[in-house]
């Protein structure tokens, strides 16, 4: 598949003279840093310290590497890593070669990762021998024979099979070389990155960046923050997230900051980190904020260090920020933004408390939004809700598949977020709900379509309904609503659970209760009205 995006000349000369879009790459930032603070410390990786100069010889290594087994400019690395070293590094190496970066969520399983592996055209595929109980290796003896783009499986750690390869392989393959890699030339407005996000159909859409936009979200949130260069973040947002990629892999060296990870994440754990480490800011989803707050930890450590929390991804209960900053002088600041448009509004530290509580905040530099009427598509007052639109420099290039743009954008080149929300008088932007029909389960976006879909196979289902249930901890939860067919026998929990984990979706997905029901309420056009179900669980689970 050809690699098509939106991005035109106009596009190019407006955020350049605007000053949002440059010339430089991340590999020109990364020089810069690495010039200065080469013996420093970069990466903290639990018991592993990397100096900048021992980060740049192993990107070099690698570059080399896959360079020697036929990397090209444009080819598409894929890598379903956790929060470690060697994907920080093979991120790099990536940027540093031209190739496009590629990860995946590292839940994600057979049916999931076969999709983005052949839509993506993936050369090489990267992922741990086994992590948290889950052998990726045999995953792809099931896949790689039906992925004719490619080429080499790579595994951290020892592979059974002898047609994959070592992480540790890979490296000493290119150390053996002795050379220099030499970056062939790269444009700031090259596609760098191809992410994929679970939206409102079945399939998830890959997401094309180039340095130029995400360059800008990273320079944006770092002004609105107010960072400064020493600084430490901290990142246990997985690194195969927008927010991770972003603020783990790429801003620490645009900033000249220092990262450390977390590849599991461990409330308690993480106050024990930001002691240690002397951590400076951090970002992640509502239930990091959450279990950070609540950990017993806080009492036995010294976690004055931590001053910025951006948090965004599910919804932020206000009381949560309130906390952040009167207990523990947390500047907490929510953000709404996606893979398509990372940071479209965001709170900044010296905003109001209440603004910070109780909206998403404003829209980031060079940003314009728009909240229109669902109806006549018409900008609405203050105070109203509608779909929110947006566009500006932080803007996707477009879709892996370039069909998909054409719902999403319109001919002046507004993105349709189809999210629902409304903007006060002071420009500020709370988010109320959306058209999408997902679930936002602790930062992470479950297609309900996919869901649907596979219970409606299922021999004994005659109508199934996916909605979000409120859940303290996650945000949201799936539950399943089914009506039987007639004569057939009650659906059990265990039997649907068993019945979709046959289907080999991601543990994610899988529904966490089910409600049997003799009729579904419909609308007059005769669709299922999912209000009403969201009305009864939620009833149903304030009254238990």
């Amino acid at each position: 598949m050809a690699l098509t995006t939106r991005l035109n000349r106009e596009m190019i000369e407006k955020y350049s003279s605007e000053g949002f879009w440059g010339t430089k790459t991340l590999n020109d930032f990364f020089a810069e840093v690495l010039a200065e603070k080469a013996d420093e410390i970069a990466v903290v990786d639990r018991d592993r310290r990397v100096t900048y100069r021992q980060l740049d010889r192993l990107v070099n290594s690698i570059a080399v590497a896959l360079s020697d087994i036929g990397i090209r400019p444009g080819n598409v690395v894929a890598f379903q890593l956790p929060n470690w070293l060697e994907t920080l590094a093979l991120h790099h190496a990536c940027k540093r070669m031209g190739a496009i970066s590629n990860p995946i969520i590292p839940i994600y399983r057979h049916r999931e990762v076969e999709f983005i592996l052949r839509e993506g055209e993936a050369v090489v595929y990267v992922a741990p021998k086994v992590f948290r109980g889950f052998d990726y290796e045999e995953m792809m003896a099931d896949l790689a024979h039906r992925l004719p783009s490619l080429r080499q499986v790579v595994l951290v750690g020892d592979p059974r099979r002898p047609e994959n390869m070592s992480f540790d392989h890979l490296v000493a393959m290119g150390e053996s070389k002795g050379t220099k890699f030499t970056p062939p030339p790269i444009d700031a407005n090259d596609v760098c990155l191809l992410l994929y996000t679970s939206g409102t159909t079945s399939d998830p859409k890959g997401v094309l960046h180039t340095h130029n936009t995400l360059l800008c979200e990273n320079f944006n949130v770092a002004g609105c923050y107010q960072l400064k260069p020493g600084g430490t973040i901290f990142m246990p947002s997985p690194f195969t997230h927008i927010a991770g990629l972003l603020f783990g892999m790429e801003l620490p060296f645009l900033i000249k900051a220092r990262l450390v990870m977390l590849d599991v994440w461990n409330p308690d754990l993480a106050v024990e980190i930001v002691s240690r480490e002397r951590c400076t800011m951090t970002m992640g989803s509502t239930p990091f904020l959450q279990g950070y707050l609540n950990s017993p930890a806080l009492g036995r450590f010294d976690t004055s260090s931590l001053t910025i929390f951006g948090c965004g991804g599910a919804p932020v209960p206000p009381e949560l920020i309130i906390k952040a900053q009167r207990d523990h002088g947390i500047d907490a600041c929510r953000a709404y933004g996606s893979s398509e448009y990372s940071t479209i509004t965001l709170c900044r530290v010296n905003d109001p408390l209440d603004k910070k509580a109780h909206t998403d905040g404003a829209p980031a530099p060079g940003t314009e939004v728009r909240i229109v009427d669902l109806d006549t598509g018409l900008d609405v007052p203050p105070g109203q809700e509608g779909e929110i639109l947006v566009r500006g420099p932080e803007c996707f290039v477009g879709y892996r598949n370039p069909a998909l743009n054409q719902s999403a954008f319109d001919s002046d080149g507004w993105f349709h977020t189809e999210d629902i929300g409304r903007m006060d008088q002071d420009g500020y932007i709370e988010i109320t709900g959306r058209k999408k029909d997902i679930i936002i389960r602790g930062g992470e976006n479950i297609s309900v379509k996919e869901v649907e879909d596979l219970l409606h196979a299922h021999p004994k289902v005659f109508q199934a309904a996916v909605v979000a249930m409120p859940d303290p901890k996650m945000g949201e939860k799936a539950c399943a609503y089914v009506r039987v067919k007639p004569g057939a026998e009650p659906l059990t929990f265990e039997e649907m659970i068993a019945y979709l984990e046959e289907k080999r979706i991601a543990k994610q997905k899988l529904p966490e209760r089910l409600e049997l029901i003799a009729e579904f309420p419909m609308t007059a056009a005769g669709k299922i009205k999912k209000s009403d179900l969201k009305k009864d669980i939620a009833g149903k689970l304030q009254g238990s």
